[in-house]
């Protein structure tokens, strides 16, 4: 019997997966428990509304990190009369930034704070396994 998975379902599939299970296990089990509906004209149209709208987030993500890509953050910090910075920009400075231009970000990509002056590449997370980067600069 085909079905489409309501759930994550370990050893079977992932949601809105169409299986071919066995017909017990399907009016026993899935069907019973709720976690799959018959692939029958109601259930595949679940599907395909719920691909729709995976595509339209994975497109809004996308066109997040597009944007995200084209913006230059500026931080200033302190320096010393050798150049030295006191101070620095770390991940949660720069996310916060992105937050008040209006940019909802799931983790910034930074190993070690920032602590020289000039133009950094750093690379962001939106969500859903899209990345994008953005360029921080630091200034005296």
């Amino acid at each position: 019997m085909k079905v489409v998975l309501l759930q994550d379902i370990k050893g079977i599939g992932r949601k809105h997966d169409v299986k071919n299970v066995k017909d017990g296990y399907a009016r026993n089990f899935l069907l019973a428990k709720k976690l799959a509906v018959i692939a029958d004209g109601h259930g595949l149209k679940l599907k395909s509304e719920a691909d729709a709208s995976e595509r339209a987030v994975l497109q809004k993500h996308q066109d997040a990190a597009n944007a995200i890509s084209k913006q230059a953050l500026e931080f200033k910090v302190k320096v010393g009369d050798k150049k030295e910075v006191f101070g620095s920009v770390n991940r949660d400075m720069i996310a916060s930034a992105l937050k008040e231009k209006g940019f909802d970000v799931a983790d910034v990509l930074l190993a070690q704070p920032l602590k020289k002056i000039g133009d950094h590449t750093v690379e962001i997370t939106i969500g859903r396994g899209i990345k994008g980067k953005v360029k921080v600069t630091l200034i005296q």
